[in-house]
């Protein structure tokens, strides 16, 4: 996935060579609300959820959030907390932590019996 800051909204296209033919769909900056938020095993995130849709949820790096928020004008900005009210997010973080506490375990239990 691609996206573009245009002066418009926030233009999101297919990677090449997949979108070749295909214009990006363009999401009005008016469209968009942003939250901070913690994802991907805590990294420092953003959801964007859109007015029209609101159960379409992105999630990107805050990084990439805040240069598309930077380059709307203002037009929208990044709220703090989260948009999401479900346990969506709160099952992602249990589940990579108990993959965490899983794969150390595994290690320090390999690692152990190659030390005897």
């Amino acid at each position: 996935m691609t996206l573009k800051a245009l002066l418009r909204g926030v233009g999101i296209s297919v990677m090449l060579p997949f979108g070749v033919f295909n214009p990006p769909l363009v999401v009005p900056h008016s469209e968009i609300v942003g939250y901070d938020t913690t994802w991907y095993l805590y990294a420092r995130s953003c959801e964007l959820t859109f007015r029209q849709v609101p159960e379409v949820k992105m999630i990107l790096l805050a990084g990439d959030a805040e240069w598309l928020a930077r380059c709307s004008g203002a037009a929208w900005t990044l709220h703090e907390g989260t948009a999401f009210g479900g346990p969506a997010g709160q099952i992602w973080r249990r589940m990579m932590n108990t993959a965490l506490v899983l794969v150390v375990l595994t290690c320090g239990a390999l690692a152990l019996k190659h030390a005897f």
